[in-house]
């Protein structure tokens, strides 16, 4: 029997003195899997060539010599079938037969009824296999998604990004620098990162766009990109399809032209972006769409969804703008109005299955919170980098920097910056207020959002807005419970 790696499969290996730990994850299942010891080992044989089951036992006998060779076979092919269950790894009698059952991501095999499933990344709930490699390495951060603006130059204005426009008016033509680029990514090879995304600004604005694609994907880093698709062409698609790109995200505000350019502030640009959406469909390259909702296109988004359910194309609908991280609040005149926000978030439920989910949890018992719980998953597996080299936490926090890797390695950066372990000791006692409110399992507290929304950048400055929207969220999910119920017992 042969066996390898899936084509959206990452396999990692996380040791040191004292311990070693293998990780795998499907990123279009949302599976993982996490092992210590022999796991481990078990885990390194494989890779994105075919080896026979043969082959992969006498490897791995090498770090059991002191174990029987029909063990070990054993062992190991009840390890792999298990993984080849879960859609971690491929099996099959012949390289052809394997190829075959691990056929490229296309959107004609797509069904109705799957219209999310080609989705990459989206999380099981429960405990993930990343948090228990956190926690054999004494809960230390672990690099393992990076963030990259390559440059912050953008060809579009929108009117809600949280971009100072000060800010671009600072550096408006700063693009990274490509030896810092591919020594940075050097570096996150060696730590084990898995995922990269390249964003801007708009990264395809950059001279070296599609040379920062190739050694990404020569690191064998899983690739995301965030573009508006409007320098798009036929050699970026070729880039895109060649190396099985994760998938590409855009936002796209509204189905009417007008609209949509109105919130970009280019004329056209609609235009641009839609015939970019439908060269990827045509090209099968994965597209997810972003919907942010605002004030100009709250009563239209729906549309942008119903065109992506047409089309099987996932589409992540957001009514919360965040504040520009110069404290400013210059584009929170387009935010909804609290009235506004409940006619949105009542359109949401009643379309969108995600939030759906929410009313079964909703209804079950509430998981006491403990007051030495982390508030949010800040600086534990993903971090963010400027064109300048500025290390951030997450997008939308660039002046809360935590170093800088013209000056240091990144790695370093993330194990020992004071910021990081200070940002990572914030505990829910912290936030006294939110601990004990009645709507906290329906409001995602965040430090970044609490900074950027203060004038003085408290990050621990609860805003108000927010805590209504949560209140909002919980009356009308506890609504629409009673009215299924009530439905169900006519």
């Amino acid at each position: 029997m042969l066996y390898r790696q899936r084509q959206k499969t990452a396999i990692r290996i996380y040791k040191n003195d004292y311990v070693i730990v293998g990780y795998i994850e499907n990123f279009q299942n949302g599976n993982s899997e996490a092992f210590e010891s022999s796991g481990a080992e078990f885990l390194k044989a494989v890779s994105r060539k075919a080896r026979n089951l043969e082959d992969l036992v006498d490897e791995i006998s090498n770090s059991f010599a002191d174990v029987d060779r029909a063990v070990i076979h054993d062992d190991a092919r009840e390890f792999y079938d298990s993984l080849t269950d879960k859609g971690l790894l491929v099996s099959g009698e012949t390289t052809d037969e394997i190829d075959l059952k691990d056929t490229p991501f296309s959107y004609s095999n797509i069904r109705p009824d799957e219209k999310k499933d080609h989705i990459p990344g989206e999380k099981k709930q429960g405990k993930s296999a990343l948090a228990l490699v956190a926690e054999k390495f004494g809960g230390k951060s672990r690099l393992w998604e990076l963030r990259v603006e390559i440059t912050n130059r953008c060809n579009e204005r929108c009117v809600h990004c949280y971009i100072p426009m000060g800010e671009r008016a600072k550096a408006p033509d700063c693009d990274i620098d490509t030896q810092l680029f591919n020594d940075v990514l050097s570096q996150c090879r060696k730590a084990g990162l898995m995922r990269l995304t390249l964003t801007g600004g708009e990264p395809m604005l950059h001279r070296n766009f599609l040379d920062f694609l190739k050694t990404a994907f020569e690191y064998d880093f899983f690739v995301e990109v965030f573009s508006n698709l409007t320098m798009l062409n036929n050699e970026i698609i070729s880039a895109l399809k060649s190396h099985h790109i994760l998938n590409v995200r855009v936002s796209l505000y509204s189905i009417d032209p007008a609209i949509h350019d109105a919130i970009t502030g280019i004329h056209g640009s609609f235009e641009k972006t839609f015939q970019g959406i439908q060269r990827l469909i045509e090209a099968d390259i994965p597209v997810q769409i972003g919907c942010m909702v605002m004030r100009q296109n709250k009563d239209v988004f729906l549309d942008v969804k119903e065109w992506g359910k047409e089309h099987g194309i996932p589409v992540t609908i957001d009514p919360f703008i965040y504040a520009p991280f110069d404290h400013s609040g210059a584009n929170l005149g387009s935010r909804l109005l609290l009235e506004e926000l409940e006619k949105v978030l009542s359109d949401i439920i009643l379309d969108d299955v995600d939030y759906l989910i929410a009313l079964k949890y909703a209804n079950s018992p509430v998981k006491p919170k403990l007051h030495d719980e982390r508030v949010c998953g800040i600086c534990t597996f993903s971090f963010s980098l400027s064109p300048t080299g500025d290390v951030y936490p997450c997008g939308g926090w660039q002046n809360c920097v935590l170093g800088n890797t013209q000056k240091e390695e990144i790695l370093d950066i993330v194990e020992n910056s004071p910021k990081v372990k200070s940002l990572r000791n914030v505990k829910r006692k912290d936030l006294p207020r939110c601990f004990v409110c009645e709507h906290i399992d329906f409001c995602h507290s965040c430090l970044m959002r609490n900074e950027v929304e203060s004038p003085v950048g408290n990050m621990f400055e609860i805003n108000e807005y927010f805590c209504a929207a949560a209140a909002i969220k919980h009356r009308l999910i506890i609504e629409k419970i009673q009215t299924n119920t009530q439905g169900a017992a006519k």
